[in-house]
């Protein structure tokens, strides 16, 4: 309940928030200065207005994801830590109530894009963490909490399904300083013959509040 009543007011100060960014982009522009334009679909990420390097603050170390909460979807789910395999793709967890974070990239809450995969799908009378991810929509919160105790929220911009062989430079990069958060999972139809999904369905989340780390 209470994880509930959070995601009401953060729903509400992200609209907020949006509606401020609007309002004093505009100003901005009308005086001739730089202003923040923050982008919404999954192709494009937050540009930021260029401030010297001297004036950013190095970022607290953060320590490593534990625990995957969607309250949205009833998820709370350890974190297992994944690596690459030798054909190159991302690994994924050993369980079907986890969820993989790949270790290899930024810890959630970190600049740059954080990426964790989960199952999707029934194995006899046993579902997986991520069956019902695609139900995630925009403004909707997730949580990762780190071996600290320290939690960190982000808000779900948008979703993308992607083909096998469709570009996916986007899920494991962004451009700028911002801290993102990418869930994956299968999607689509099963394929007897591959043993595996013909797609997947990609949940891009941005750090909240947003700002430049």
């Amino acid at each position: 309940m209470e994880r509930n009543t959070q995601d009401r007011h953060i729903v509400m100060d992200v609209l907020f928030t949006r509606a401020l960014m609007v309002v004093s982009a505009t100003a901005t522009l009308l005086s001739g200065m730089l202003f923040l334009e923050y982008a919404t679909t999954a192709s494009q990420q937050p540009v930021y207005a260029a401030i010297p390097q001297a004036l950013i603050e190095t970022p607290a170390v953060i320590a490593l994801p534990r625990r995957l909460e969607i309250p949205s979807i009833n998820i709370d789910a350890l974190i297992e830590h994944v690596g690459i395999t030798p054909s190159g793709e991302m690994g994924v967890p050993k369980s079907r109530a986890t969820v993989g974070w790949l270790e290899t990239g930024p810890r959630p809450g970190e600049r740059g894009s954080a990426v964790i995969a989960g199952h999707y799908g029934q194995s006899g009378a046993e579902k997986s963490v991520f069956d019902n991810l695609h139900m995630l929509q925009p403004g909707d919160a997730i949580y990762s909490t780190d071996a600290d105790g320290v939690t960190t929220t982000f808000i779900v911009r948008a979703k993308s399904v992607y083909n096998p062989y469709d570009d996916a430079t986007a899920v494991f990069s962004a451009p700028g300083d911002a801290s993102h958060l990418n869930l994956i999972t299968c999607d689509g139809v099963w394929d007897a013959q591959s043993q595996s999904y013909q797609k997947r369905l990609v949940i891009f989340a941005d750090r909240y509040p947003y700002e430049q780390l």
